[in-house]
């Protein structure tokens, strides 16, 4: 086993895509991620980002899936919890 845990591991496979793609013009989407919690308290928004950072993972199955929706493009994900925000209802 090459590295001991998925963090790293899931590190060195972005930066070993983004150096092939390197020279590759950038196009950049948004979606947004709901994240509902059901609890008879408000949680604390940094505890909520700090755990959110610790335990959701997202996932890109390339190998059933391959690199992207262009023959010569690698698509690459992440989530940002620093900028996770409370919204109405």
């Amino acid at each position: 086993m090459l590295y001991a845990d998925e963090v790293t591991a899931g590190r060195v496979s972005t930066e070993l895509l983004s150096e092939h793609a390197q020279d590759k013009p950038v196009f950049r989407f948004s979606a947004p991620v709901e994240v509902e919690i059901r609890s008879d308290q408000p949680p604390d928004h940094r505890a909520l980002q700090l755990w959110l950072m610790q335990a959701a993972r997202l996932y890109v199955d390339y190998r059933q899936c391959g690199n992207g929706p262009t023959k010569d493009g690698v698509v690459l994900l992440s989530i940002d919890w620093t900028q996770l925000r409370e919204v109405g209802e």
